[in-house]
């Protein structure tokens, strides 16, 4: 029986940003649901944090009759290393996400790995509000977006919001992975998550791909992620 799929998108971004791989699902009829996470997503008032946005995917797992595969997009990935640890849970998908480890957070996610800073760092500003950060569009839009065409480009940045701080600092509860099988996805041309803190990260999977794509496949190459994830639920 075929899984249905939980997508869990990244920091900034919402439920918006799988809609081309969600067009590839439903035309191949495999079940899935995108999350609108409570940290960023369209109904983020107040906002959320790691641990919000985690009890938000599990009520999500919860409700789905059968097994769950959970996918995680960047930040994503730490939302569901907290939410995976649920017996409908078969198996976790990492896209250049955030594989954390007991005591890590997105920011402290592979201690020991020396990697460059990548240009995101710099697209990273304070918010009126102090407990949240917004993105530079010019240095953030060609950071993620690095491979997909200029209406793409201009079409999610204008959908950014603001993130909060707390959901880069925090360590997931739970490391749902070390009870689960998972597959890491390194996207090997990302410009915000290095491939080297990818390739880190994906030493903790049960397997492993890497695709040469920018940090958003789910924009840029949708067949790909269509693809794999139909494969992994069926």
């Amino acid at each position: 029986m075929t899984a249905t799929l939980v997508l869990v998108h990244g920091g900034f971004h919402g439920a918006w940003c799988w809609e081309r791989v969600t067009e590839l699902l439903g035309q191949s009829g495999v079940p899935f649901v995108a999350v609108d996470l409570p940290s960023s997503g369209a109904h983020a008032v107040p906002p959320g944090d790691l641990h919000t946005d985690a009890r938000a995917v599990t009520d999500v797992v919860e409700a789905i009759d059968g097994e769950i595969v959970l996918v995680g997009h960047s930040y994503g990935g730490a939302v569901i290393t907290e939410a995976g640890l649920h017996p409908k849970v078969r198996h976790l998908v990492y896209i250049t996400a955030m594989q954390l480890d007991e005591g890590a957070s997105c920011i402290t996610a592979t201690p020991g790995v020396d990697a460059p800073v990548t240009e995101i760092a710099a697209a990273l500003q304070p918010g009126e509000d102090p407990t949240m950060v917004v993105l530079d569009p010019a240095i953030a839009g060609p950071a993620f977006y690095s491979d997909c065409d200029d209406a793409t480009l201009e079409w999610a940045v204008s959908r950014l919001v603001p993130q909060p701080m707390e959901t880069m600092t925090q360590c997931p509860e739970r490391i749902a992975w070390r009870h689960c099988e998972s597959t890491y996805v390194v996207c090997a041309a990302d410009r915000v998550v290095h491939p080297i803190v990818q390739r880190a990260l994906a030493g903790r999977a049960t397997h492993c791909l890497e695709w040469g794509t920018g940090h958003f496949p789910l924009l840029s190459r949708p067949d790909l992620v269509a693809e794999l994830l139909s494969r992994i639920a069926a």
